[in-house]
């Protein structure tokens, strides 16, 4: 070869190159996250509990319009109603117990 001053920068080169290219990538947590089943039913508002329907004040001057309204069974068999809601102001998404206690 012409140069070996050429020759010693490209295996040097080479090596530097080859180290970083085989470097263990730092390990990252790996996050495993448990999706619980719940059972969603459509309820009309009228058929909801009454309790649930004063608690948001369903067909009452000051109270909210109930646009959808969801019974949810959890894993664990509990349940709670999920109720879309409406206000002249803005509208909502709020989690009631059986009882009309908002849980959220």
């Amino acid at each position: 070869m012409k140069n070996p001053a050429l020759l010693a920068f490209s295996i040097l080169s080479l090596t530097l190159t080859s180290g970083i290219l085989l470097r263990k990538t730092p390990d990252v947590p790996t996050f495993i996250s448990q999706r619980t089943e719940e059972k969603r039913v459509e309820v009309k508002p009228d058929n909801l509990p009454e309790k649930v329907r004063k608690s948001v004040g369903y067909k009452t001057e000051f109270g909210w319009n109930i646009l959808k309204a969801y019974l949810v069974t959890n894993d664990d068999k509990t349940q709670l109603y999920e109720l879309y809601v409406q206000k002249a102001d803005g509208e909502t998404w709020m989690k009631l117990d059986k009882e009309g206690k908002v849980l959220n």
